[in-house]
């Protein structure tokens, strides 16, 4: 019996993933997203300031762009870069798509590849990915009624095998979610857009430009 090495979780990776050929790339189809509203690609790391790369550090917990390489170098969270507070701050999340990719032989154990490994936000709480003045409504994040949000919503319908890395679970309503200070717990699937991305946002309080968000209340959700 071959043993594929599935994952049942999947970790906050923030907003998106480094992919060729301009970086910070959108996981529904691969275009990118310029966190910053600078029009220019995160391969070049002087995009702004601050940079799309720095901004998609303060947006996730996981560091997507430490793989394949480092444009900036390594960096990690820490309990002091989490502003936030650790008890506000997503970690990880129930999955249950998180799968082999059923045209392909490889599993998700120990897999490098960011898509198989974490959960993002839309890219497209941007409106045309274009993160600019305007045109951010953090609503998106978590809008389970119409394309292109849905299909990045939690517990979604319209996800698939060993292509959907957003929070799923058989439980009715909503997912199990891990926080930074190891508490559990079972938030909804009709989550408002806006508190998901405060509670995904290790940095909320020190995001500037577009992306800067209001002080939310996170308390019930």
């Amino acid at each position: 019996m071959e043993v594929k090495g599935d994952l049942s979780f999947v970790v906050n990776g923030g907003f998106g993933w480094t992919g060729p050929p301009c970086g910070v790339i959108s996981p529904s189809n691969y275009t990118p997203i310029d966190l910053n509203g600078s029009g220019l690609c995160t391969v070049n790391p002087k995009d702004g300031e601050p940079s799309d790369v720095e901004l998609m550090f303060r947006t996730g917990l996981f560091f997507a762009e430490n793989w394949p390489q480092a444009q900036e170098g390594i960096k990690r969270h820490n309990l002091g870069s989490i502003r936030d507070g650790a008890s506000q701050t997503i970690m990880m999340t129930e999955n249950i798509h998180a799968g082999h990719d059923p045209n392909g032989d490889h599993g998700n154990w120990a897999n490098p590849n960011s898509w198989r490994t974490c959960f993002f936000i839309s890219g497209h709480v941007c409106k045309d990915l274009q993160c600019k003045a305007g045109t951010v409504d953090f609503t998106r994040a978590n809008d389970r009624t119409q394309a292109p949000y849905q299909f990045e919503a939690i517990n979604s319908s319209f996800q698939i095998e060993g292509a959907a890395p957003w929070p799923t679970s058989y439980h009715a309503g909503g997912v199990n979610v891990a926080f930074c200070d190891g508490s559990v717990r079972f938030i909804s699937e009709n989550l408002d857009g806006r508190t998901y991305v405060a509670l995904m946002t290790p940095a909320g309080s020190m995001i500037e430009g577009p992306l800067a968000q209001s002080p939310l209340a996170t308390d019930g959700f």
